[in-house]
C-alpha cells in the first residue's frame, strides 16, 4: 500500500498510474531530499582521500562545508563537519553527501566513522537525523581494516551512480582497483552563490546545519531606523556595500524577500539541536558557535518584563512567509515570530538593544 495525501492507495495503482506515481515521487523528493529523485547525469567513478578534506579544515580552523569537484569540473560531493545527534552529541562529525546537478542531497550521506562509531549512512528526515551504522565494515573486521586510518576513520570515499559510497564500484563481479578510478579531485570551501546582488562584493562560506546550508555569518544587516522613520530621501545602508534613498520600504522588501529563509527553516536551527541548545547559543570570543555560525546578539522587548529579564539574549533574523517577519530564537528553546512592524517599534523604544537585523541565507545549491 502507498499513501497520497491522507488516502491509502494500492501499490499497483502507484506503479501503473503515471499521475499517482509522479505525486509519490514529488512527495518523496520534497520530504527526504533524496538523490534518487534527481535527474541522473552521466558520470565516471571517482574517489577522494578523506585526509585531504580534514587537513583543509585543520589549516583553515573552521567547520565550513567543502565541495569536491572532479577533473571535468563536475561537483560530486559536499563534505560537512556537522552536528548529528543520532551519532554523537559531544562533537561534530564528518559526513559526505552527494551533489547532483549542483544540488546537495542530505538523505544519503556517508559518515566516515571515528574511534567509537562505525561508518554508516546519515539521513536527514526534515530536522531529524538518522544514522544507519554499517556493522560489517569496521576497523575491527580484518577484512576491511585496510580501509581505515589510525583514527579509525575511512581513508577514502567513492563517487558513482550519483551517490557517495564506502566501497568502489564493481566490474565483472569484482571491485574495481583504485588505480582504475580517478582521484584527480579538487576541494574548495562552499560559498553562497554569486548571483545574489546583496552579496555581490563578498564571498560568504556556508555551514551545514541539519537539512540546510546557511551563510556562516551576517556580513549584511538591515538597518531598521530608516525603516521606522520613513523619511523620503534619507540615505541608509541595508545590505553590505549598498546605499539607498529611502522611498518605499515595501519595494525594498520585494527585491530581497525571495532570498530570505522561511520561518520554518529558521525554527529548524532550534530543532536540529535536539535539546542541546548550547551548540547554538554558546559562542567564542568572535561570536561563533559550535556549529560554525557567527551571530549578532539582540533581543525583543515584550510587554512581560519578567519574561524579558529571564531571557535577555536571543538570535533574531528576518524571515519571509507572505510578508517579511522576524524570527526570534531563544536559549530557552523557543522559536517565535513577530510582525516586522511590531518588532521595529519595540526596537526603537529600547535604545539598549541593537538597531539592526542580521541577515542569514539558506540554500542547498552548491556553486
Amino acid at each position: 500500500m502507498g499513501m497520497i495525501g491522507c488516502r491509502l492507495i494500492p501499490i499497483y495503482e502507484i506503479i501503473n498510474d503515471p499521475d499517482k506515481r509522479r505525486a509519490v515521487q514529488a512527495a518523496f523528493a520534497k520530504y527526504t531530499n533524496s538523490p534518487e529523485m534527481a535527474p541522473k547525469p552521466i558520470e565516471d567513478p571517482a574517489r577522494i582521500e578523506t585526509g585531504v578534506v580534514r587537513r583543509k579544515w585543520e589549516k583553515d580552523q573552521n567547520p565550513f562545508s567543502i565541495k569536491v569537484t572532479d577533473v571535468k569540473g563536475t561537483k560530486r560531493a559536499l563534505f560537512a563537519k556537522e552536528y548529528v545527534p543520532a551519532i554523537r552529541r559531544d562533537a561534530l562529525v564528518t559526513v559526505a553527501y552527494p551533489v547532483v546537478n549542483g544540488r546537495a542531497y542530505f538523505y544519503s550521506g556517508i559518515f566516515i566513522g571515528d574511534a567509537e562509531h562505525n561508518p554508516g549512512v546519515v539521513r536527514w528526515l526534515g530536522n531529524n537525523s538518522v544514522y544507519e551504522e554499517n556493522d560489517s565494515i569496521s576497523y575491527d573486521n580484518s577484512r576491511f581494516a585496510g580501509l581505515f586510518d589510525s583514527n579509525k576513520a575511512l581513508k577514502q570515499l567513492y563517487f558513482y551512480e550519483t551517490n557517495v559510497h564506502i566501497l568502489p564500484p564493481t566490474k565483472n563481479d569484482a571491485y574495481m582497483a583504485d588505480k582504475d578510478i580517478s582521484n584527480e579531485m579538487s576541494i574548495e570551501t562552499v560559498c553562497i552563490k554569486d548571483d545574489i546582488s546583496m552579496y555581490s562584493d563578498v564571498s560568504i562560506p556556508l555551514v551545514k546545519v541539519g537539512p540546510w546550508l546557511w551563510t556562516e555569518s551576517c556580513k549584511c544587516t538591515i538597518d531598521i531606523l530608516p525603516t521606522i522613520n520613513g523619511k523620503n530621501g534619507q540615505k541608509y545602508v541595508l545590505f553590505y556595500g549598498e546605499s539607498h534613498d529611502f522611498s518605499a520600504i515595501f519595494s525594498y522588501w520585494g527585491e530581497y524577500s525571495r532570498y530570505l529563509p522561511r520561518y520554518s527553516q529558521a525554527e529548524s536551527l532550534i530543532k536540529v539541536c535536539n535539546g542541546n541548545l548550547g551548540i547554538l547559543f554558546d559562542t567564542d570570543e568572535n561570536g561563533r558557535n559550535w556549529l560554525g555560525l557567527t551571530w549578532l546578539e539582540g533581543f525583543v522587548a515584550t510587554p512581560d518584563r519578567e519574561e524579558l529579564e529571564k531571557d535577555m539574549q536571543a538570535y533574531v533574523i528576518p524571515v519571509v512567509e507572505i510578508v517579511i517577519q522576524v524570527a526570534r530564537l531563544t536559549p530557552s528553546g523557543r522559536a517565535t515570530i513577530f510582525q516586522s512592524s511590531d518588532y521595529f517599534k519595540e526596537m526603537l523604544s529600547n535604545p539598549d538593544v541593537l538597531s539592526y537585523l542580521p541577515v542569514f541565507l539558506n540554500t542547498r545549491e552548491v556553486r
